[in-house]
């Protein structure tokens, strides 16, 4: 059966290495580190007749839609993160520029194609003040965008704090808050709601709890049963889920964590190596 190629959790590629994944292309397949046991490696195809589906995760499209066509042999799936908050995300670009990109995947490839996150939530305080800060203030605005582009899915999760994640917050002079689930019930009831009107469901990523709320759904980042009837090929829908409470169905992440190392540096990020 032919593979998804996930690329990838573990890095932006499209943002920052889609040279090296058009290389890997052409030259018809990519040995991957293991991400666990960076001693062995494995050989994935990306020949066409070995491949169901590309599956990209993205906080930045820019460079892919200049390059597109590349990839007119391949069936192609976006998982597109926007969320608004530069303390946290120092190097994404703009709200507005990604928005404009957005549209522009839109007009090339149609809304369901598309599937898009806000990811994610983080409540923090800054080191010696007791306010409780968050980055959802563009939220409305931006899932009001992404209705009005016929895209009728929102995938979001609060931010799993790492060891990592907790010391690189510290040296910035954050001080990460995890609210309870009873908070975290309180958070999302009327972002549930926003987005039941606007025609949108949304999904809970690794956190099964909250998708026990009224309109909230468990969520299947990569889903082995919706890209089969999207791309009316069958592609495995074995789970294979990369961490606790994922929905995820079977694919070939490509990424290296240590190798390519994503440049947006949020600090948040559990795939970002460095502390």
């Amino acid at each position: 059966m032919k593979s998804i190629i996930s690329a990838s959790r573990r890095t932006d590629i499209p943002a920052f290495y889609l040279d090296w994944f058009l290389e890997k292309i052409h030259q018809g397949y990519v040995m991957v580190k293991n991400p666990f046991y960076p001693t062995q490696k494995y050989k994935v195809s990306l020949k066409k007749s070995d491949v169901h589906s590309i599956v990209f995760w993205s906080k930045d499209f820019g460079k892919f839609l200049k390059n597109s066509s590349e990839f007119d042999d391949y069936n192609l799936f976006f998982i597109f993160t926007i969320n608004n908050c530069k303390r946290w995300e120092p190097n994404v670009i703009s709200l507005d520029k990604r928005l404009d990109q957005l549209n522009q995947l839109v007009a090339e490839y149609g809304p369901e194609y598309i599937e898009y996150r806000f990811d994610p939530i983080v409540f923090w305080r800054e080191s010696g003040e007791n306010e409780l800060k968050n980055n959802l203030n563009s939220f409305e605005t931006i899932i009001k965008h992404v209705g009005d582009l016929g895209i009728n899915n929102c995938v979001f999760s609060f931010a799993n704090w790492y060891k990592k994640s907790i010391n690189r917050s510290k040296k910035f002079g954050l001080e990460y808050y995890d609210p309870t689930l009873k908070e975290k019930i309180k958070i999302i009831e009327p972002m549930a709601q926003l987005c039941k009107n606007l025609g949108i469901r949304m999904y809970s990523c690794c956190n099964p709890d909250l998708a026990k709320i009224p309109n909230i759904y468990s969520a299947h980042c990569i889903d082995g049963n919706y890209l089969s009837k999207l791309f009316k090929e069958k592609c495995s829908t074995a789970k294979t889920p990369t961490r606790e409470g994922c929905g995820c169905t079977k694919s070939r992440d490509i990424g290296n964590y240590n190798e390519q190392i994503c440049k947006h540096a949020c600090i948040y990020c559990y795939a970002h190596p460095l502390v």
